[in-house]
């Protein structure tokens, strides 16, 4: 079964960069000099000389048409990559970390989970553009559960659709009531606040809650 993860906007960081550049060019169009625009919009001054000549060339504020072949894995396929990469355990006893070459391997035995091989070389490119290195981590807790990425796809489909009556629920047992027996007294200067280890204890109590993402409201109950 081929899994299927919920892409993260791409679009977010271009939306930023086109907000910039309109901003650049309200600022040209009403006059006011580059310097003055590359301190408001905090860019560099080349920054802004480049694209208000490309506004008075009639230009798009979008960006050209880069060189080199087309991304082969989708945004799905490249988040896939990381969670496996960065959640199965080692394939042989005594190992506590595996290779990009492992994973090479892994996912050439496994071709249902990308839908096609790739090479390590990728898979290295895909962690570093996220900023990952899992050589670097120990983890601690391992995927085990075999539907673990298709339940975790209906877990965010319907965070991100919410229904109208959708509540979460959690609890929180045995907490103890306790009094201190006598008062904290308050931080002085370059002094930690004063805390007595003695109290008395009235007992636990158990909290159970309601959450609805929607409006944000709990309903809890002792």
């Amino acid at each position: 079964m081929k899994h299927r993860l919920t892409p993260i906007p791409e679009q977010m960081l271009l939306k930023d960069r086109l907000q910039q550049r309109a901003t650049i060019a309200a600022l040209n169009h009403a006059n006011i000099n580059n310097r003055s625009i590359a301190i408001f919009t905090e860019t560099h001054p080349k920054t802004v000389f480049r694209w208000v000549c490309r506004i008075e060339e009639g230009k798009p504020l979008t960006d050209a048409k880069r060189s080199g072949r087309p991304r082969r894995f989708s945004e799905s396929a490249r988040l896939m990559t990381i969670a496996v990469y960065c959640q199965h355990s080692p394939p042989l006893p005594g190992v506590h970390q595996w290779s990009l070459r492992d994973a090479q391997a892994y996912f050439k035995e496994h071709p249902e989970t990308l839908g096609s091989p790739i090479s390590h070389a990728t898979i290295q490119r895909i962690l570093l553009e996220h900023a990952l290195r899992p050589h670097r981590q120990k983890y601690y807790l391992q995927i085990t559960d075999p539907d673990f990425f298709p339940k975790m796809e209906h877990v965010i489909g319907i965070y991100s659709d919410p229904p109208k009556n959708l509540y979460c629920f959690d609890e929180c047992t045995c907490i103890q009531a306790l009094k201190r027996l006598t008062p904290t007294l308050p931080p002085g200067p370059n002094q930690p606040a004063l805390e007595d280890f003695d109290y008395h204890r009235n007992g636990t109590t158990d909290l159970l809650a309601f959450l609805n993402p929607t409006t944000g409201k709990v309903y809890g109950s002792c």
